[in-house]
């Protein structure tokens, strides 16, 4: 099986294992999300302790972002928390 392939496959997974409105957090990047009918909305941030933890924040949600859409599913940051991260405390 190929990598891409292994990727889409465990998006769809992912996605059906948890319910509509459901929580998904990404322990690796303290993203979360909330399952909704056709993918993921980010809903909290994780307060980043770093400039270049904030960097691999807004990263990791474009690689998930862009593995799930292959999957054909959306993730999106509906309230533009990520834009937020270099203006916190």
């Amino acid at each position: 099986m190929k990598s891409e392939q292994m990727w889409v496959d465990w998006c769809k997974n992912q996605f059906a294992l948890i319910k509509l409105g459901g929580l998904w957090v990404v322990p690796r990047s303290g993203l979360s999300f909330r399952k909704t009918l056709n993918g993921f909305n980010l809903v909290d941030v994780a307060t980043p302790v770093s400039e270049p933890f904030g960097q691999y924040q807004k990263t990791d949600f474009q690689c998930i972002a862009r593995h799930f859409k292959e999957a054909g599913l959306k993730v999106t940051d509906q309230q533009d928390l990520l834009s937020q991260i270099n203006g916190r405390n």
